[in-house]
C-alpha cells in the first residue's frame, strides 16, 4: 500500500508509530525510598527517607517494616512530623514502625538516621508498609502500600587518616618504618 493511510473493513490505518506514555498511579498508597547519602564514611549518618504518597489524600495510620544490615548500620532515631509514633528496633536489622496519630497528608515523609558503624555494603528495604484511615487501623484492614524504589544500597567506606613524617625521620636514605601516606581504619 502507497498510500498515506488504507481503509480495512471501516478501520483507517495509520503508517507510523504509536507512543503510549505511562498511566498515572491509581494505587491509593505508595511508599518510596529513598536517600541523599547512601554511601557515607565509618562514623557518619546514613539517612533513609520513607516518603508516603498514592491518590490517597491523606490517612492517620501506617504500619511499616524496614530491614537493614545490622553489621554496618546501627539505627538511631527517625525524624518525622507525626504525632504519633513509635518505632520498635528490639531485633537487630528490623525496624517495626506504627503511626496512629493525627491526620497525615499525602507526601508524609519518615527519615530513618543510621550510625555507619564498619566498612561494608548492603541494603535498606522496606519490606512492607500499609496505610489507612483510623477506622481502618482499628478494624484490621489497612491497605497494602505500592512499594518503590526497594531495597536502597548502602556503602560504609572506611576512614582514611593522613600521616605526616617528621623531617628527621629519614634514617640511610629511608624511613623508620613504611606504611602508606593515607591508611585506613585499622591498617
Amino acid at each position: 500500500l502507497n498510500s498515506s493511510y488504507s481503509n480495512i473493513g471501516n478501520v483507517a490505518v495509520v503508517p507510523g508509530s504509536i507512543t503510549v506514555g505511562t498511566a498515572a498511579s491509581t494505587d491509593p498508597y505508595t511508599a518510596t525510598l529513598s536517600s541523599t547519602n547512601a554511601t557515607v564514611t565509618n562514623g557518619e549518618t546514613v539517612s533513609v527517607t520513607v516518603t508516603v504518597g498514592g491518590t490517597a489524600a491523606s490517612y492517620n495510620a501506617a504500619e511499616m517494616t524496614l530491614s537493614y544490615p545490622s553489621d554496618i548500620l546501627s539505627y538511631k532515631d527517625v525524624t518525622t512530623s507525626s504525632d504519633e509514633l513509635s518505632v520498635d528496633s528490639a531485633a537487630a536489622g528490623k525496624l517495626y514502625i506504627v503511626d496512629k496519630g493525627a491526620e497525615n497528608a499525602s507526601g508524609m515523609t519518615y527519615t530513618f538516621n543510621f550510625t555507619a558503624t564498619k566498612a561494608g555494603t548492603g541494603n535498606v528495604t522496606l519490606d512492607s508498609a500499609s496505610f489507612g484511615t483510623r477506622l481502618e487501623s482499628q478494624n484490621g484492614n489497612l491497605n497494602k502500600a505500592t512499594v518503590v524504589s526497594s531495597p536502597l544500597a548502602v556503602t560504609v567506606n572506611a576512614k582514611t587518616f593522613s600521616v605526616t613524617f617528621p623531617e628527621d625521620s629519614n634514617v640511610t636514605g629511608g624511613y623508620l618504618f613504611t606504611t602508606e601516606q593515607t591508611p585506613t581504619e585499622g591498617t
